[in-house]
């Protein structure tokens, strides 16, 4: 067996979810609002995303994740960064609404060469975190 299979052997066997690589923009804003940031939502999973920032929160930070899609749903996740790396941070959520939930199961189910017409329909994204 290759490193590259057991690489990913290993590596689906520590997720509990499976995920799907994204480069969606969203500004990040701290809770007082004076510290505003663009950054980029590397991938999703239904229980968490990771985040691409040059500044990370601290872990055990409360985050809120949210956007508008052009159908008509507001998707919403709260959560609490998990890991902090050099590139970024890792969200897990701790509760999402029903529209978030389809949003990344029908992401997910997508052929990869169609993400990005779905991911056209996303409207405002925003991280919201707590510093408290």
């Amino acid at each position: 067996m290759g490193n590259a299979v057991l690489s990913r052997e290993v590596d689906t066997y520590r997720r509990k979810h499976p995920r799907v690589d994204l480069k969606l923009s969203a500004i990040m804003i701290d809770s007082p609002g004076d510290l505003r940031m663009l950054v980029e939502v590397g991938n999703l999973a239904p229980g968490g995303v990771f985040v691409r920032a040059e500044q990370s929160p601290p872990v055990g930070s409360e985050v809120e994740l949210g956007f508008r899609m052009l159908a008509n749903r507001t998707c919403t996740a709260r959560g609490h960064v998990a890991w902090r790396g050099e590139s970024g941070f890792g969200i897990s959520f701790d509760e999402t609404n029903e529209d978030m939930e389809r949003f990344a199961r029908q992401l997910i189910a997508l052929p990869v060469h169609l993400h990005s017409v779905y991911l056209a329909d996303v409207l405002d994204p925003e991280l919201r975190v707590s510093l408290e």
